[in-house]
């Protein structure tokens, strides 16, 4: 379902329904650009609070352009979606302005993916932050005060006026005077800031001249029998310049009247003059308050059609469900930013806050990587890959056979019956009776956890096989458990198929995977997501998921952790290497790594073109890894002394540069890795410039490096 800001009001119910009718809810975001101009970039010696100032940094400079949501609910087992994609921009609402940034190569990314930047621009559901929303109401509250002193003081004069032509008429009434005496005050010609009327240039001068005679004819009226009469007059639109003018020269020209704007664009916004009783001075204060609270119920719509899309943030929030994102640093501090306030400096006061908004969060990305662990083969973590991959490894089950079917086929219906269910891999078919799996009875949950690790049932779209009723159905549910059906009324902007990188959809993937990884990956149960919606407990399988944020390519396999602080990391399995030639491929560094005892898996990660972090894979890899370069290093030093030379560095015995495609240790130098390298910008390691970045990932340096 496509939000804006013409359908979001009537939406607003319905998303709340889904929202706290929900067992889970999964968020994405689109924004206006990744890093500005000159930021630090993405290293792998990033600390946790160096990866957290970039997304900061980011966060506060570019600006949402859409928010998804995807509210998932088991019905009958059956896992139902329901999407919105919301377009939102920031509000203008009482002086509130948001100044941000647009990177050139995110918005063609944007529009390669087919955003519609008309519908964000024109039709974006507007919103202020709880920041902002306190700034913008206590103007209107310092404003209202104003208006009740000035009312006091109006309903003195009114007083006096009252006092004083209630003195003249009973003067005339005893001949002592010519009974034509008034204290009607005239109109106010000099504006606060020393503007006449005069001095007003047309249409202006006119403007304000034909709205004080509109309030001579209205006042008259009003007051033309023995009974007072309310009556107003309506002003055409005016720009705020316009209405500055009405409020110094007309509001002020006398206490019998009120004026007050209408509702209307802050360009042509019309204004009202409404009449209050003169003669009375406690009718007068009566109207007076009416009329100011009927003001300012309309300004505190006004306020909360400003707040907008932020009211949806806030129900998340209230609901305490499960919230799902997907590599989702920056979604959540962008949430943050956009919906809240300004981001916290210090990382700590940052995931303490993100905790406080989303209380029980899970990555769809770490809860994959569980399950991976576990022996789901998912090929890769991204998004669209993970979940075409989830709909090829587990189509649809067929039916189960007939009992025409069955006899034409020599197949026994009868739920329990023995039955071949061809493997995915192609391999020999194993036999299935009664939920017995290899000679073991499993639970749903363990049948659908083994057939992810390739160790149980499972159906193939196209391959011949039969399989008894119980066993579709069991491999219909493990498969109800991930794959959603879109919910009715749902379905439209989706049924032919997705549209990636648009956020409602997007939020609709994150959710799916989250499920596939969590029931089918780990085993977790049905009830036991739902309990966790109620405020359960959190399935064990999943406990150390949550609240965890991953870090990508990152040394240590840091993560963000809410509400914190972040766990120190264990470091002993790296080694920082440099000092090789700038021309040197990967497989040329790798070469002699390998060669050491104990480092045959090790992987080797660049930094820079003469700098990268070796990873040996165990503790006592390195420890072999430093020791060989160590006796390299002596070995050297031996031979440069007994050729009364000296070993340049990075070079050979004889001072020549070493051969980019044959090295060895000793054209390289190898430090321990330590926390001390991981201080927020690697300034430490040496090499650490011009590397490039992507979004939530490190690049390495421009020229291929793999072999």
């Amino acid at each position: 379902m496509n939000i804006t800001k013409e359908n979001f009001e009537q939406s607003f119910e319905v998303i709340c329904e889904a929202i706290h009718s929900s067992h889970f809810i999964a968020l994405d975001t689109e924004f206006t650009g990744l890093r500005l101009p000159g930021a630090a970039r993405e290293k792998m010696m990033d600390s946790v609070q160096a990866r957290y100032d970039l997304a900061k940094g980011s966060c506060s400079q570019f600006m949402l352009t859409q928010y998804g949501i995807c509210c998932f609910r088991y019905d009958d087992e059956r896992l139902e979606a329901r999407p919105f994609n919301c377009f939102v921009v920031p509000s203008t609402y009482h002086g509130s302005d948001r100044v941000y940034s647009c990177q050139a190569s995110s918005m063609d990314f944007l529009s390669k993916h087919g955003f519609d930047f008309q519908a964000w621009a024109s039709h974006g559901v507007p919103f202020l932050s709880r920041a902002e929303e306190e700034v913008v109401e206590g103007k209107l509250r310092r404003r209202w005060e104003w208006e009740a002193t000035v009312a006091a003081e109006r309903k003195e004069a009114v007083a006096a006026k009252a006092k004083a032509a209630k003195a003249a008429t009973a003067a005339a009434a005893e001949g002592e005077g010519d009974g034509g005496a008034t204290t009607a005050e005239g109109p106010v010609h000099t504006a606060r800031d020393g503007t006449t009327i005069e001095s007003l240039q047309e249409p202006e001068k006119g403007m304000v001249k034909g709205a004080l005679k509109k309030v001579e004819a209205l006042l008259a009226e009003s007051s033309s029998g023995d009974k007072y009469v309310q009556k107003s007059v309506k002003l055409e639109p005016m720009n705020g310049r316009q209405r500055w003018l009405m409020y110094e020269f007309v509001g002020s020209s006398t206490a019998d009247i009120k004026l007050s704007n209408l509702p209307g664009p802050a360009h042509a916004r019309p204004m009202e003059i409404r009449t209050v009783c003169r003669d009375d001075p406690e009718k007068h204060a009566e109207e007076e308050a009416k009329l100011r609270a009927e003001e300012q119920a309309r300004q505190l719509g006004d306020l909360r059609r400003a707040v907008g899309f932020r009211r949806v943030v806030d129900e998340i929030s209230k609901a305490g469900k499960p919230v799902i994102c997907h590599n989702g640093l920056l979604d959540l501090l962008h949430t943050h930013d956009k919906f809240v306030g300004p981001i916290p400096a210090d990382m700590d006061d940052g995931t303490r806050a993100l905790h406080s908004l989303l209380p029980r969060l899970f990555d769809s990305k770490v809860v994959m990587a569980k399950a991976m662990a576990a022996g789901m083969k998912l090929p890769r973590t991204v998004l669209g890959e993970a979940h075409q991959w989830l709909r090829e490894k587990y189509p649809a089950p067929p039916p189960p056979p007939t009992q025409e079917e069955g006899a034409e086929a020599g197949v026994e219906p009868a739920e329990g019956a023995a039955e071949k269910v061809q493997q995915v891999d192609g391999t020999a078919a194993v036999a299935i009776s009664g939920g017995e799996a290899n000679g073991e009875s499993k639970t749903n949950g363990e049948a659908a956890a083994a057939a992810a690790a390739g160790a149980g049932p499972q159906l193939e779209a196209g391959a011949e096989a039969t399989a008894s009723k119980r066993d579709v159905e069991a491999l219909e549910r493990a498969r109800r458990g991930w794959d959603a059906v879109l919910a009715p009324g749902f379905e439209e902007r989706y049924k032919d198929g997705g549209r990636e990188h648009e956020a409602g959809f997007d939020a609709y993937l994150t959710g799916c995977c989250f499920a596939a990884a969590a029931t089918v990956g780990l085993g977790v149960g049905l009830d036991e997501l739902k309990r966790m919606a109620s405020g359960g407990e959190t399935p064990a399988a999943l406990s150390s998921a949550q609240n965890v944020l991953p870090l990508c390519k990152v040394v240590g396999g840091q993560q963000v952790c809410l509400p914190g602080p972040a766990p120190k990391v264990d470091l002993s399995r790296y080694v920082h290497v440099s000092g090789f030639p700038s021309a040197a491929r990967t497989d040329a560094v790798l070469a002699p790594i390998r060669a050491v005892d104990g480092c045959g898996d090790s992987w080797f990660h660049w930094m820079d073109d003469t700098s990268g972090v070796a990873d040996c894979t165990s503790a006592e890899g390195a420890e072999a890894l430093l020791r060989a370069a160590a006796a390299a290093a002596d070995a050297a030093a031996d031979a440069s002394a007994a050729a009364s030379g000296t070993l340049a560095a990075g070079g050979g015995a004889n001072g020549e540069e070493a051969d980019p495609c044959r090295l060895s240790l000793g054209d390289m130098k190898l430090v321990r890795m330590d926390h001390a390298l991981l201080n927020g910008g690697v300034s430490s390691a040496p090499g650490a410039e011009g590397q490039e970045g992507g979004e939530g990932t490190t690049r390495g340096a421009k020229r291929p490096r793999r072999s």
